[in-house]
């Protein structure tokens, strides 16, 4: 409708021999976002007065390649899976408002970015007496990104660049065993996190401060855990598990901190079915959610006008979650699923305001702790 084109080519190959198999896949196309897209910006009073009339266009499109391996192989009585994938996205803009109305004035704007990312993974599993097993997991991942955006109207104009580098590696053990009437887990897990971040803005000429515009965030993770599961007889089940995590991260850039955190996360789920086809359960779970890095670091968008802060006191969201569900299968395959749960929050996660020379900026921050209640409601029906 509006003049643009999305191709695309693919090529896949599968090799299957005796004992491994082979996939290799290349793209390479273009893509429309309609996100934003064509419309118009007008303003009315609440008596239905006109304030402003505007007419809008941000056409969006994505210029995507990509590589990706899979090979899978026997080895020592075990199996191997190794992947990998090479991507690179490039997305562009071109952003134009007409304002007709009270008096005509043009913008003009401009979006860049492109992101380089490679991730490569190693599974390997063998057979642990008789029903067990163990496995050993490492992975890799490494995203680039580097954008710039532009605003230009009558009164002058305005920039934003930014550039952003994130590595993960990940290194997990753990085994599994059946004995008798338990199933044992256990394993450890270590993880290293690196994000650096260069922000910049600049108004009319003039840069404009912004809380954290250039860090770097590394963290290392440990989490030991265990888990078991005992059939205490045919319609009761409990599992039983713990998780002790130790992490150290560290800021350098605007601030240098460091901090050192410590959490230790239980979990109790009993499984009861008093009938057939009936079954109650309960679950009392600590859980500490995963640090967001991109909330460490300032960003800035001229299209939509909004800037955000870095929170270098970021700290993990802590959750006691209490749960109650109950579930009844009917006719052949059909189930329905009433859940009730309540989460008591230790230093919730939402928006706060950072207030800076600069001005005052909106950023991702603790807000205290607070109380979330849920009832669920599903239905599995089978036609």
């Amino acid at each position: 409708h509006y003049g643009f084109s999305a191709p695309r080519a693919a090529l896949h190959l599968t090799w299957q021999g005796a004992q491994d198999t082979l996939d290799l896949s290349a793209s390479y196309g273009r893509e429309w976002n309609g996100n934003h897209g064509f419309g118009t910006r007008d303003r009315f009073a609440p008596d239905g007065t006109v304030l402003r009339l505007a007419d809008y266009a941000q056409p969006e499109l994505q210029n995507t390649a990509e590589l990706s391996m899979q090979y899978r192989r026997n080895l020592l009585g075990g199996q191997i899976d190794m992947s990998g994938v090479i991507r690179q996205e490039a997305e562009y803009s071109d952003i134009a408002e007409r304002v007709t109305f009270p008096a005509p004035s043009l913008s003009n704007g401009r979006d860049r970015s492109r992101e380089r990312s490679l991730e490569g993974q190693l599974h390997y599993q063998h057979p642990l007496m008789g029903a067990g097993r163990w496995e050993l997991f490492l992975s890799h991942r490494a995203d680039n990104e580097d954008s710039f955006s532009r605003s230009e109207d009558g009164g002058g104009s305005d920039i934003s660049r930014s550039r952003r580098g994130e590595h993960e590696t990940v290194l997990r053990g753990d085994a599994r065993a059946t004995l008798g009437a338990w199933s044992l887990e256990a394993g450890t897990e270590g993880a290293i996190n690196i994000l650096r971040s260069r922000n910049m803005l600049a108004q009319d000429g003039v840069a404009v401060p912004l809380p954290s515009d250039t860090i770097r965030v590394e963290e290392q993770r440990a989490e030991f855990f265990t888990d078991a599961t005992w059939h205490v007889v045919p319609a009761l089940t409990m599992e039983f598990g713990a998780r002790y995590e130790i992490s150290r991260i560290g800021q350098r850039g605007d601030v240098q901190l460091t901090r050192a955190l410590s959490f230790l996360k239980p979990r109790l789920l009993a499984s009861w079915r008093p009938a057939a086809g009936t079954e109650l359960r309960f679950l009392v779970e600590r859980q500490v959610g995963q640090l967001d890095f991109d909330a460490f670091a300032s960003s800035a968008s001229l299209s939509s006008g909004t800037v955000s802060a870095g929170n270098r006191n970021l700290l993990p969201e802590r959750t006691l979650r209490l749960e109650l569900a109950w579930e009844q299968h009917f006719w052949d395959r059909a189930a329905l699923t009433l859940t009730a749960r309540r989460d008591l929050i230790a230093g919730a996660i939402d928006h706060l305001a950072v207030v800076t020379a600069g001005g005052v900026f909106d950023a991702t921050g603790n807000i205290g702790n607070g109380r979330r209640d849920e009832l669920e409601a599903s239905l599995s029906l089978p036609l």
